[in-house]
């Protein structure tokens, strides 16, 4: 009993810790899209 549920709780974790990895790289991207689109937008304001 104890071992199932231990191996139970790693694997609630680790697909936790997954999730969170994925909702950062979302993140990270959309913060990237924004820097792209504001690096254009100042090139086109230069130009």
């Amino acid at each position: 009993m104890r071992k199932s549920l231990r191996s139970n709780n790693t694997l609630d974790t680790h697909g936790f810790m997954t999730k969170k990895d994925a909702a950062e790289e979302a993140v990270s991207a959309a913060i990237l899209a924004a820097i792209f689109v504001l690096f254009f937008m100042f090139l086109g304001h230069i130009n």
